[in-house]
């Protein structure tokens, strides 16, 4: 029995072993771990793995996305049964971005997944354009951009000044992640030209918006009356302070008897020049009351100064003329009627002015003038010598 039994024993086990040999083996899927990204872009970058087939051919891919939940895909790619590195560079993203990812490596064995990674996309410098100026005063104007800060948090400013080497700044401001229109009020002087430029910077750069310029308005002169000097009876110089505030400036008085005024002087164009500026008139009324103001103008428009008053002086009288001395002489010789004896002398006065009648002697004696004795002498007022 014994016999018998063994040879039946070990041709069960040879064919144990042949049965054994002739099955497949059993199949394992691929390891596959997740790597680190690298090549990191704003918008761009490599995702990384290690896989291991286990020998069989594997096919890889890596799922990406802003989750872990993925939702995009590369393209599958088979590395048969070698063992290693393989990353696949990804494009289309945005900047400054959160992304998800992992590799996903599978054969005959099964399908193995790696685990979940992030990277984050570089910043991207904002995009930044300078628009034109409003709001444009003689003394001030809004500066306008748009800034796109491109996903990263973003600061602001204004550069502006009389040149494009600007020299001014506005305040800096941050404006997160917003995309929008941004402007900003400055101060400046009237009818000057300026230029000015948006600047915007983040974690990707700086941008430089493009040079503008624009032109404040004209101010209007600042116009100030000041009393009037050299007066006389019939003239008197009007005097004024006019700064024409940066634009070219035209001024002239009025002047009259009453706040109307009715006259005025010539118009006179001074350019940009503050000083103080004056005007003679004349044929002006003695020992009366005039009102005057100075008129200035611009582009600006036009600034009346104060009403100011002055008096002519009062007009002297006519200079009275100095009589002459009287002499005695004989002009003419004549007797009186009826009355013979010498003749009368006459006491001629130069002078056209009345006198009383005064006697030969009393002539003589008032003026130290030699006249024959007569009864009486006329005083001849005619003015003949």
């Amino acid at each position: 029995m014994k016999t018998k039994t063994l040879p039946k024993i070990a041709a069960s086990l040879f064919a144990l072993v042949i049965f054994a040999f002739s099955q497949p083996a059993f199949a394992t899927a691929p390891t596959a771990t997740t790597q680190a990204a690298t090549s990191i872009t704003t918008s761009s970058a490599t995702l990384n793995s290690y896989v291991n087939p286990n020998g069989l051919s594997t096919t890889i891919y890596f799922q990406y996305g802003l989750t872990a939940s993925y939702g995009s895909t590369t393209s599958l790619g088979g590395i048969g049964t070698a063992a290693g590195n393989y990353g696949f560079s990804i494009s289309g993203l945005t900047a400054n971005t959160l992304y998800h990812f992992r590799i996903v490596a599978y054969s005959s064995g099964g399908t193995t997944y790696g685990s979940d990674l992030t990277f984050t996309t570089s910043a991207q410098a904002p995009t930044a354009t300078t628009q034109a100026a409003s709001s444009i005063t003689s003394t001030s104007a809004q500066l306008n951009s748009y800034v796109n800060p491109n996903g990263a948090s973003t600061t602001i400013y204004f550069q502006y000044g009389l040149t494009t080497s600007y020299g001014s700044t506005t305040i800096s401001g941050n404006i997160g992640t917003s995309a929008g229109n941004y402007g900003s009020t400055v101060s400046l002087l009237p009818n000057t030209p300026y230029h000015f430029r948006i600047v915007a910077y983040n974690s990707g750069g700086t941008t430089y918006g493009s040079d503008a310029s624009f032109t404040t308005a004209a101010q209007a002169p600042t116009a100030t009356t000041q009393a009037a000097s050299s007066i006389t009876s019939t003239s008197a110089q009007l005097n004024s302070y006019v700064n024409p505030n940066g634009a070219s400036t035209t001024i002239y008085f009025q002047y009259g008897l009453t706040t109307g005024y009715g006259s005025t002087t010539i118009s006179g164009n001074i350019g940009t020049s503050a000083r103080n500026y004056g005007s003679t008139i004349s044929s002006l009324s003695p020992n009366t009351t005039y009102h005057f103001r100075i008129v200035a103008y611009n582009t600006g428009g036009t600034s009346y100064g104060s009403d100011l008053t002055f008096t002519t002086s009062a007009q002297a009288p006519p200079a009275a003329s100095t009589p002459r001395s009287p002499r005695c002489q004989r002009p003419r010789a004549h007797n009186r009627p009826g009355s013979p004896g010498p003749p009368d002398l006459d006491c001629v006065f130069a002078a056209r002015q009345p006198s009383p009648l005064l006697s030969s002697s009393s002539c003589r004696k008032a003026h130290r003038l030699p006249c024959l004795a007569t009864p009486r002498l006329r005083m001849d007022t005619s003015g003949a010598t």
